[in-house]
């Protein structure tokens, strides 16, 4: 009886653990739900005088969208020629000051003001916010330091833009170290305050992006040296399909 009562808890104590474990959980790049919305080659929407952000918000809000999600939304870069062609943007997530990890939304409108097609990869905002990090920017540069095995000591600070906060290169790196502020979706849905780690050493050429969580564990590195790529659109959204090219 009472070795059937231990081998209860136990299980059930592993079982906490586990998911005590899995709801801390940051998610990853490809677990953030890519939502592709296009019609082959109609719009997606009627006519409209709006401007190209506030077509893409009213749309994205008809999909689901909360009303703060989509308030999160910033222009990140567009297209110039507006009302006479296609017109390109590119948006991204900010919460709490903070750049969402790994956001973005792609949108084409055409010059009648109609949408042509959105790619969307954004997570949604909490209403509790984004969650404070137990460390600093210098704890999480030594741990990206760590990951990528880099014999240095902790390098000054030489200057601070907005969320990050440039470190200096010494004979070590191409470029200062740069550690930029952001907010991680969380498998449970909430946001967590995390850091993204750039550094490109001289012995190889070699650039990495790191990020680490608010607790100082990396959760992801990723080499931008030789090795990017990216979907895009050979023409346009109406006249060709996406096809992956080598940055």
């Amino acid at each position: 009886m009472k070795r059937t009562k231990l081998l209860t808890l136990s299980l059930l104590s592993a079982s906490l653990a586990l998911a005590a474990h899995a709801a801390v959980t940051p998610l990853r790049p490809n677990n953030l739900a890519t939502h592709v919305f296009q019609a082959q080659g109609r719009p997606l929407t009627l006519p409209s005088q709006a401007a190209p952000t506030a077509i893409v918000a009213s749309y994205l809000r008809g999909k689901g969208q909360s009303d703060a999600t989509v308030r999160s939304l910033r222009l990140k870069s567009e297209s110039p020629a507006w009302r006479s062609s296609q017109h390109h943007l590119r948006m991204t997530q900010e919460v709490g000051g903070m750049a969402v990890y790994d956001s973005y939304v792609k949108a084409t409108v055409n010059h009648r003001g109609q949408l042509v097609s959105v790619i969307a990869n954004i997570a949604p905002v909490p209403a509790s916010g984004v969650a404070r990090a137990s460390i600093d920017e210098r704890a999480a540069l030594a741990a990206a330091f760590r990951a990528l095995k880099i014999p240095a000591g902790m390098p000054q600070v030489v200057g601070r833009n907005g969320e990050t906060t440039s470190f200096a290169k010494g004979s070590l790196f191409l470029e200062n170290p740069m550690v930029t502020k952001v907010a991680i979706p969380m498998s449970d849905a909430t946001m967590s305050t995390g850091y993204l780690v750039e550094t490109w050493r001289s012995i190889g050429n070699r650039l990495h992006e790191t990020l680490v969580d608010g607790n100082g564990r990396v959760v992801e590195v990723v080499s931008r040296t030789n090795t990017d790529s990216y979907n895009v659109f050979a023409i346009d959204p109406e006249k060709s399909t996406q096809a992956t090219v080598a940055g």
